[in-house]
């Protein structure tokens, strides 16, 4: 027996209903009725597409599609048939698929060869792809009386050969941002709203992509139950200066304790990026910094022979805290450091309520190193 079950959604600005396909209880289908901003006209908005989602055979997480206009004709001269791109859970291009009775056409009504099929579907899958950063307006030379093109003028920008499909580049623009637009991010959000929170950790321990996603969709629902705030502090990539910044964005949006214990843990690892992203955070920070918070961070610092980490360290204390016995004391240490990290620690504690023995300490350094210190 079919039967549909609709109700609204709200978690996104895009979605507006989801319509349920079940037989004999199990769930085939969900269609989802979207609107979004045409990639390729900004201005226009598409009211109720259809993004329909089949899940897999063990009914967790499958595949999206949507069927599309193969090309955006500027004088309706061009053959323009559907074309049905897929997705998978995380937004990212997979595929399309096109029904018999339709072809894809070049210059001059050519139809797409075999090898063209394929590979506009290389095209397809490049995300770092030339069409990235060109306008429509660069691809077409409206009423231009030399047709280089399949579309209403000639072709303005010069394409590697790679890039395009020569005699097809405005399909290959059009198919390569409905692929790559909007709705990828739409998709991710759908998909981490129904991902139950230990499959999101799960994919913390997956490849790059399936962290950040993980950690994006995590920071997105607010998620900070103790497990999911361990497995985000323990986690690193490649590239940390990247991950570093996620940590911090996912940190950034919770309440003060988890905030503040978690930059301070971020700032003891032993991982350079983390230190400067926590540091830049409570530097930008508004939250009032509780009490004896900065002797903690002088507790057990991480290895701080780096001159931008140290300005940086010392940029935070002459902002948030005018210094204290613990941090007095750790500043002086620098002194023993190379001339660079020694006279960045000098002139923070020439702004310091020192002792009588620290003035004297502080005298006697500068009388060494007089011609260092500016």
């Amino acid at each position: 027996m079919l039967f549909c079950l609709t109700k609204a959604l709200s978690t996104s600005a895009h979605e507006k209903v989801i319509i349920k396909e079940t037989l004999s209880s199990l769930i085939e289908k969900q269609v989802y009725k979207i609107s979004l901003n045409d990639p390729i006209k900004k201005d226009e908005v598409h009211k109720e597409l259809r993004l329909v989602k089949e899940k897999d055979k063990k009914g967790i997480y499958g595949q999206y599609y949507m069927d599309v206009l193969s090309v955006y004709c500027l004088e309706n001269i061009c053959k323009v048939v559907p074309v049905r791109i897929f997705w998978d859970i995380f937004g990212n291009y997979q595929k399309f698929q096109m029904k018999s009775q339709y072809k894809l056409e070049k210059n001059k009504g050519i139809p797409f060869s075999q090898n063209d099929y394929q590979k506009l579907h290389e095209i397809l899958l490049d995300e770092n792809s030339q069409f990235r950063l060109i306008s429509i307006n660069e691809i077409v030379k409206p009423n231009s009386k030399d047709e280089v093109d399949a579309v209403s003028g000639a072709t303005a920008i010069e394409l590697s050969e790679k890039s395009t499909i020569k005699g097809a580049t405005l399909t290959c623009y059009t198919l390569w941002h409905w692929a790559h637009g909007e709705l990828g991010d739409i998709i991710g959000n759908i998909s981490g709203d129904n991902l139950a929170i230990p499959d999101l950790r799960n994919f913390l321990y997956e490849d790059d992509s399936k962290k950040e996603y993980a950690i994006e969709q995590i920071t997105r629902r607010r998620i900070y139950d103790q497990e999911t705030i361990d497995n985000i502090l323990n986690q690193s990539t490649y590239d940390n200066k990247s991950w570093s910044k996620l940590q911090v964005a996912y940190f950034e949006q919770a309440n003060d304790s988890i905030y503040f214990s978690s930059m301070l843990k971020l700032f003891q690892t032993c991982n350079h990026d983390k230190n400067l992203a926590s540091l830049n955070s409570l530097i930008q920070t508004s939250r009032v910094v509780p009490i004896n918070y900065f002797d903690k961070l002088c507790t057990h610092p991480p290895e701080m022979n780096v001159y931008q980490l140290v300005d940086l360290f010392f940029r935070l204390l002459e902002t948030k805290n005018n210094g204290s016995i613990v941090i007095i004391e750790f500043a002086f240490e620098f002194l023993e450091k190379d001339i660079f990290l020694a006279r960045r620690a000098f002139r923070f504690l020439k702004t310091q309520d020192l002792t009588k023995k620290q003035e004297s300490k502080l005298a006697t350094f500068y009388e060494q190193h007089r011609d260092y210190i500016y």
